[in-house]
Formats: C-alpha cells, structure tokens, sequence
C-alpha cells in the first residue's frame, strides 16, 4: 500500500507542479476595439427609419380625415433602455387645429404639433 502512494504521489507531482507555476494571460494590455460610433450611426439610422415610418402613417390618417397636408416631418428621440418617443410633429397644413388634434390623439396629447406653413 505505501508503493501504491509512493507511485501516485511520484504520478501527480509534475502535473501539481506544472498547474501551481500555470497563469493566464493579462487580457487587460489587449486593445479593445471601440464600437460606439457604429452604435451610434445605427441608433441614428433606427430613429430616422421610425421618423419616416410615423410620417407615412400620419400622412395616410390626415387623408383619410380629409385634412389636406404637404409635408410631415417628426422628432424621434430613442433612449438608451429602447424606448422611443416623438416629441414634436411638423407639419404644413391650412387645417392645422384637426391635424393638431388627430396627431395628438395617435401619438399622445403632450406631442407638439406646429405648422411648418406659417414660418
């Protein structure tokens, strides 16, 4: 039994050894490569894909509404968590109290709507 020890003990010494002088590398003197300016452009592209979309929709719900417009232009704002929020419409109309007032009931009552017509 004591050979037996003996051999096991002679077996695993190299490898306690080897694994006892073992370290990792220090990752830390790697460069890490900087992604925030392709966030960035692809945040932009999201929020002026989102702005188009909503223009298209309320173009489409003024005419159907009979509200005659000539343009629509929307401020999307995208927070870091996702969520997003349009805070202000632009729009050029004649009728700009009914545009004002069905924008505000699709996006909410605190949108600013304003005639771009009358700059």
């Amino acid at each position: 039994m004591i050979l037996d020890i003996l051999l096991a003990l002679a077996i695993t010494a190299p490898f306690a050894r080897g694994f006892a002088e073992f370290e990792l590398p220090d990752i830390t003197v790697y460069e890490q490569p900087d992604y925030s300016y392709a966030e960035a452009m692809a945040d932009r592209a999201l929020a002026q894909q989102t702005a188009e979309n909503v223009c298209d929709i309320l173009s489409e719900q003024l005419s159907a509404a009979g509200i005659d417009c000539g343009k629509i232009s929307a401020e999307v704002n995208i927070s870091q968590d996702g969520s997003i929020s349009i805070n202000r419409v632009a729009v050029i109309t004649e009728d700009i109290g009914r545009a004002a007032e069905l924008i505000r009931g699709t996006l909410g009552e605190e949108t600013e709507v304003v005639n771009e017509g009358d700059q």
